[in-house]
């Protein structure tokens, strides 16, 4: 038992006071003779021992009285006995994933939903909290204010880290020292999010609530893409559990179903659907399933882009076989030759990829071409002649912003290292290789200093640099005469990517939250000073775009945040259509086993500890009426006892 006003218990010295009088016997007797003195003698000793005992009780019920109401006026008490119990102010920032694994079922809605119930029902209306979502941050207010908010909270396509949001709270906690700061998570807490999750330390207490699904069965569609040209789609299904159940696919364009298919995970959890387009493509496609797990990857968007054609200029002394033989039989590719003599200039600065094949000096006017090409974002292949003036084309390379050549070597020497993580070699292997037909080179030069390397010599020198912008310099001559690389199987992936990632290529979707660059071509005659914009029913947004000669590359990320095909528009007409989608990383449900010693076990347990950790059990009326009691008890003892 702890005390309000302690001082006020000095005030128990004074009992002594009716003690002391008490025992002093302060009251005269007047004597009386009588004169049958053994039978007055008799009576007055039985008096005396009753009047005694009388006395005695008057006084005991009289100080315990007195000493009750002293006691109240101290007012005692009991403190709750918790582990929150601190007589500092505390502070509370709340974490609520709405990230889409927490569309799965809890025990009566989904896992969001039962978790701001149980928010609103467990704390007091006016208790001071900041409370942070992955799309939203209420900071210093309380439910009552942000009721009708977190309501309509919905689900966000944005993933938020435990240790983000703990970092994004400490923001939010005052810089005051004396105050009792508590973090508190409320989510499914799947692995994505829980890396280097932080603990309690000496300035935050932290707690974890976890909701838990009634079930975590979940179909989804993954990813969707090309096969054999634009009427062949590949739709890749998955599945976290065998299920022997038959699950119905419906694909649309519009509202105008064109294609249905069954399937099962009897068997395996992956399956791969073929389906065939309609020729003339598809420009507002949705494929769609149905199951009792997640909601978010029961769909996806796509139209068939139209593909334009990518524009290939080829400066070359000789006829370049090897490079015709590449880029001839393929409609994606538009390819014009020219020697050093005629080339077209106007129709070189229009060109996606230059390749420079076999010069012996670069002329001043076309380096100043080149190094513009390159400022617009074009693409460019150097490979030179075996006896180039250097100072020519080390006056390019530095334009370029590319290592110049350095100096001549003759030994013969294998091309034996290949950096499999480059762009261009992204898809062609679907594995390290160690050992293939290495292909030589007799005569090459060296770079000062080379810049990411590509292919590379046994001795690790540069074969096949490139450079950030797009940039790639061959370090040899690749005459027949000179190496055999033409004929090596890794010139097809090289010269073929190099051309298919000079440009950007229209895409079935594009991923929300992901960085994408989009390649718009608007109409003829259209106003230059006017913006693109992207719309979704009602929603319109301006993107970040960027004009390159007569196209837009439009670069998205934080918007959109809803899947849909969004219409892209120009001076009020619509030119093109985008699909976005959601990636499917909440699909993955595999869930952290979290210590015991920051979990909760409910929103509810929490907020009652938190809430009540400063109360206390009052027990001064208590003590009022004991004093009470006690002043009944004299007055009966003083009527009743004779």
């Amino acid at each position: 038992m702890q005390f309000l006003y302690p001082k006020v218990l000095y005030a128990l010295f004074l009992l002594l006071i009716p003690v002391l009088i008490h025992l002093f016997q302060l009251r005269k007797f007047k004597k009386e003779i009588f004169s049958n003195v053994a039978f007055l003698k008799k009576v007055n000793t039985q008096s005396r021992k009753s009047r005694q005992l009388k006395k005695w009780l008057v006084l005991c019920t009289r100080l315990a009285a007195l000493a009750c109401i002293i006691i109240a006026f101290a007012q005692p008490y009991f403190p709750l006995v918790t582990e929150l119990t601190s007589k500092k102010e505390k502070e509370l920032v709340i974490y609520l994933d709405n990230s889409f694994s927490m569309q799965l079922q809890g025990k009566s809605s989904s896992l969001l939903e039962e978790s701001i119930q149980e928010l609103l029902q467990s704390f007091p209306e006016d208790y001071p909290l900041s409370l942070i979502t992955n799309s939203n941050t209420y900071k210093n207010t309380n439910l009552k204010k942000i009721k009708e908010e977190l309501l309509q909270t919905s689900f966000s396509s944005k993933k938020t880290a435990i240790n983000n949001a703990f970092l994004k709270a400490t923001t939010l906690f005052s810089k005051n020292s004396n105050t009792e700061k508590h973090f508190v998570a409320v989510s499914d807490f799947q692995e994505n999010i829980t890396k280097n999750i932080p603990v309690t330390d000496s300035l935050y207490q932290v707690h974890y609530i976890v909701k838990k699904p009634e079930n975590t069965h979940n179909i989804a569609i993954d990813t969707v893409y090309f096969k054999e040209g634009n009427h062949q789609l590949n739709i890749k299904l998955s599945s976290n559990q065998l299920d022997k159940q038959l699950y119905h696919l419906s694909l649309y364009d519009g509202d105008t179903p064109f294609a249905k298919n069954s399937f099962s995970f009897a068997t395996k959890k992956e399956q791969l659907l073929s389906i065939s387009l309609p020729e003339n493509g598809v420009e507002n496609g949705k494929i769609s399933l149905e199951d009792n797990g997640l909601t978010y990857d029961n769909s996806i968007y796509f139209n068939t882009p139209k593909k334009q054609s990518i524009k290939i200029a080829i400066i070359s002394n000789k006829d370049p076989v090897f490079l015709k033989r590449i880029y001839a039989n393929l409609e994606e590719f538009s390819v014009k030759t020219y020697t050093e003599k005629n080339v077209n200039y106007k129709e070189l600065s229009e060109a996606n990829f230059i390749i420079l094949n076999n010069l012996n000096k670069i002329p001043p006017s076309l380096a100043q071409l080149l190094v513009t090409h390159k400022d617009k974002k074009g693409a460019l292949c150097i490979i030179p002649s075996s006896n180039i003036k250097k100072d020519s084309y080390n006056l390019l390379l530095s334009g370029l912003q590319h290592s110049p050549y350095a100096l001549q070597e003759l030994n013969d020497v294998k091309v034996t290292q290949l950096n499999f993580s480059h762009p261009i070699f992204q898809d062609v292997f679907s594995k390290t290789i160690e050992n293939f037909d290495y292909p030589t080179v007799k005569h090459s030069y060296t770079f000062k200093n080379p810049s990411e390397k590509i292919l590379s010599y046994q001795n690790h020198q540069a074969f096949l640099s490139s450079s950030t912008n797009k940039v790639y310099v061959f370090s040899s001559a690749l005459t027949p005469e000179n190496s055999n690389f033409t004929q090596s199987p890794l010139i097809v992936p090289v010269f073929y990517n190099m051309a298919k990632t000079s440009t950007i290529q229209p895409q079935l979707y594009y991923l929300i939250n992901k960085q994408n660059n989009i390649l718009i071509t608007p109409p003829e005659n259209s106003n230059p000073e006017n913006v693109l914009s992207l719309a979704l029913n009602t929603a319109t947004f301006i993107p970040l775009q960027q004009k390159h000669n007569d196209k837009i590359v439009v670069t998205t990320q934080d918007l959109p945040q809803e899947a849909g095909i969004y219409k892209v528009k120009l001076d009020q007409q619509d030119i093109a259509k985008l699909s976005f989608n959601y990636d499917r990383t909440e699909s993955n449900l595999t869930y952290t086993t979290l210590k015991n010693t920051e979990l909760n076990t409910s929103i509810n347990t929490f907020a009652n500890v938190l809430v009540n950790a400063d109360k206390i059990n009052n027990i001064w009326k208590w003590f009022i009426i004991f004093a009470l009691i006690f002043l009944l008890a004299e007055v009966a003892l003083l009527k009743l006892l004779k």
